[in-house]
């Protein structure tokens, strides 16, 4: 397979065949890991893109959008500490419910290439949903922390800080390899992945077809 191929050129439900096999080639690990700690679920991805058949690489050291820098940081400090990644800025998200991703976009199948760490809570759905209803519990009052962050005190900062790692620590984050749990955020770290678009999936083969071709 030439690399200048499936990064140039268009990929379809008519290249099925080839595509399972880079996917049984590449995502061997992630493949195995389906049919052994997910039930046979895939993750899914929500994606603004067109393709039917892409490659991705991880975005390193990712600055949030919304979420303020200092939450941030603690957040990825505590991800370093438990589990020697920093999660918040070396990863992306999808879930085991394809109908989660399509909040964000078209819903993608999401293939890890090579070896790859996925983490889940077995109690938070929404980590940032989860800090700002803990904030109003905190400060008695409801905080944008995106537009209002830079005007608190710093002991409201501090009060919000102390927050998150209670969040955290509660959180009850594990590899989802040791414990599956269908829940909606899972944080996943590699260096490249493929994604697969699930709507024409669904119409060609669907995905216990799929699934029966990259594990035969």
């Amino acid at each position: 397979m030439r690399l200048k191929q499936y990064l140039n050129e268009e990929y379809s439900i008519d290249n099925i065949d080839e595509i399972v096999d880079i996917l049984k080639r590449e995502c061997k690990l992630y493949i195995n890991d389906v049919q052994r700690y997910y039930h046979n679920n895939f993750l899914f991805s929500g994606r603004k893109s067109n393709a039917f058949f892409a490659k991705k690489k991880v975005r390193k050291n990712r600055k949030p959008k919304d979420t303020p820098i200092e939450i941030h940081d603690l957040m990825d400090d505590w991800f370093y500490k438990k589990f020697g990644i920093r999660f918040r800025s070396n990863s992306f998200f999808g879930s085991f419910e394809e109908s989660t991703v399509t909040l964000y976009g078209k819903p993608f199948i999401i293939f890890p290439i090579g070896k790859y760490s996925a983490i889940s809570s077995s109690v938070v759905n929404d980590v940032y949903s989860e800090i700002e209803e803990e904030t109003y519990d905190t400060l008695g009052k409801y905080i944008d922390l995106e537009g209002e962050w830079k005007g608190l005190s710093d002991t409201d900062k501090e009060k919000i800080l102390i927050t998150v790692e209670e969040i955290l620590n509660k959180a009850d984050y594990k590899d989802i390899r040791k414990r599956y749990v269908r829940l909606p955020e899972v944080m996943i770290h590699c260096k490249e992945y493929y994604i697969l678009r699930r709507w024409g999936i669904n119409k060609a083969i669907g995905v216990n077809g799929l699934l029966t071709k990259l594990t035969t």
